[in-house]
């Protein structure tokens, strides 16, 4: 199941940052964030910035953490840990000429490791197709994280 919806930017950033840590994202500009929801449960919104490009978050979960952690913020007596992803690395090929960087968020609170995010960065997307891009961006990095944590 498939749906979306647009939401104001500013309420957007608001509940994105208290979610996710603030840090290097550029400004929003005005206008509306699009917000698609996958399976009914998963959320992807993306996010327009001021120099054109876009920001696409997405909610991936995963009880365990087993990629390199790049950094981390401590938040409330936890720890939201990054990994910039290599996207030449990675299998997303038919998105290379969109994608600028990417990165995977994790948390870590009382040694519990989870996997619950995916920050992707791309220089433009047919918003007359929005859905459907998301979506198969969505099936591609998910194919790639299973593939990864599926490894003992």
């Amino acid at each position: 199941m498939l749906k979306s919806s647009t939401i104001n930017v500013h309420s957007a950033m608001k509940h994105y940052n208290h979610y996710n840590g603030v840090k290097d994202l550029p400004s929003p500009i005005a206008g509306d964030v699009v917000e698609v929801w996958i399976d009914e449960f998963r959320r992807v919104l993306v996010i327009p910035v001021a120099n054109g490009s876009y920001i696409i978050s997405m909610d991936i979960y995963y009880d365990k953490w087993k990629l390199k952690t790049d950094e981390e913020l401590s938040v409330n007596g936890g720890k939201l840990v990054y990994h910039k992803v290599n996207v030449k690395e990675f299998d997303v090929k038919e998105f290379n000429d969109v994608i600028e960087k990417m990165e995977i968020i994790g948390l870590n609170v009382n040694d519990v490791w989870e996997t619950i995010s995916v920050r992707v960065w791309v220089s433009k997307i047919p918003m007359e197709n929005v859905e459907d891009f998301v979506k198969k961006l969505y099936v591609r990095i998910k194919e790639n994280l299973d593939s990864i944590y599926s490894r003992e």
